[in-house]
């Protein structure tokens, strides 16, 4: 198995939503859109000779090495989108499966121990050697 690394470092690209103006939540609302303060991780193979072969194929194959690229900013979304319909302090996982597909998980007016962030923790755990 290929050992994991973070692009640029363990510190993802992060950008809050102080730039976001009352303007621009209006004219999302008229679109019929909203803004969500997303983060976001994509695990991504080499590709080629000894790689596996892109986005979420785990350890591939040969000498590459897995690197996660991970970012965190305000998105604009449509009603398509899974995270569209949270609410208040709601939060979700959103997992990009091999197998299943997109599994959405999602916690309606969370504490801090059922956040997105704890499940997510949770799940690293699990999968941990």
């Amino acid at each position: 198995m290929n050992p994991l690394a973070w692009a640029a470092g363990p510190n993802p690209r992060r950008r809050g939503i102080t730039g976001i103006t009352l303007e621009m939540v209006q004219q999302a609302a008229a679109e019929g859109k909203r803004w969500r303060l997303v983060a976001a991780a994509e695990l991504t193979t080499p590709v080629g000779p000894g790689g596996g072969g892109g986005v979420g194929s785990g350890s591939g194959g040969g000498g590459g090495r897995s690197v996660w690229h991970a970012r965190v900013g305000p998105e604009l979304l449509g009603p398509g989108d899974p995270l569209f319909g949270l609410l208040g302090a709601d939060s979700a996982v959103c997992l990009q499966c091999d197998a299943l597909g997109p599994v959405t998980l999602t916690s309606s007016a969370p504490t801090t121990w059922d956040t997105a962030y704890g499940l997510l923790s949770d799940l690293v755990h699990a999968a941990a050697p």
